[in-house]
């Protein structure tokens, strides 16, 4: 498990303790935590790994005596990377299991759909380390989303970065146009990629973001899945 890992899951566990403390005596024995994953779908291997992770660290936590005395129930349900099912099992999770954060999402429609739905908000639950970079679940500020990895425009200058220091200029791009709705304004993604090339940038990301200095490059372009 990687540091910003562990760091988020010891954050998410010092949000139950302080919401354990204002729910009072009255609150069950157990912390619900809730998590909606892809365990199945196109997303499946990612979402077991993810699922796994972090039920090693709740046992762990749980082998030590819980929090404060209280175990942690990790309460896990399939969302095949649907966002439609997320938002179910987000509503689930929270009316009928009574998670009290949440913790490993994937997927920035997914997300974004329960911010603009409000689940989050309605129900004053937090979510932690969910697992996408999406700039849109940065900005503006969400006070229910804590982050543990860095934006993907953050990790595409870095690693554009780190390969020209090292005299590779040659950058081939591979990304996928999702059912986000903040893209759908935007232009296609070949007009992006050709815009690129005629301008010596590289294109890549969610909204077509261009890194500079990159001598050539060859974008190619995932089409969205099916709805």
């Amino acid at each position: 498990m990687t540091n910003s890992i562990a760091q988020g899951l010891r954050g998410l566990l010092r949000l139950c303790m302080l919401s354990l403390g204002l729910l009072g005596c009255a609150q069950a024995q157990t912390i619900v935590i809730g998590q909606s994953a892809p365990l199945s779908g196109v997303l499946a291997e990612t979402g077991k790994d993810m699922v796994l992770g972090g039920r090693i660290y709740f046992e762990h936590i749980n082998s030590q005596g819980g929090v404060n005395g209280r175990k942690i129930q990790h309460v896990v349900i399939d969302d095949g990377y649907d966002v439609e099912r997320t938002v179910s099992n987000t509503k689930e999770l929270l009316d009928k299991d009574g998670a009290i954060a949440l913790f490993g999402y994937a997927g920035t429609g997914n997300i974004q759909r329960l911010l603009a739905d409000k689940v989050l908000a309605h129900a004053g639950v937090a979510m932690v380390g969910p697992y996408t970079g999406g700039e849109s679940l940065r900005t503006p500020y969400n006070p229910y989303i804590f982050h543990i990895r860095a934006g993907y425009a953050d990790e595409a200058a870095v690693m554009v970065k780190l390969l020209t220091a090292v005299a590779i200029n040659r950058i081939g791009v591979m990304y996928q146009m999702g059912r986000v709705p903040a893209r759908q304004n935007c232009a296609s993604p070949h007009h992006r990629v050709h815009a690129a090339r005629r301008s010596d940038n590289i294109g890549v990301g969610e909204h077509g973001l261009l890194f500079r200095k990159v001598f050539s490059h060859v974008g190619v372009v995932v089409p969205p899945s099916p709805a």
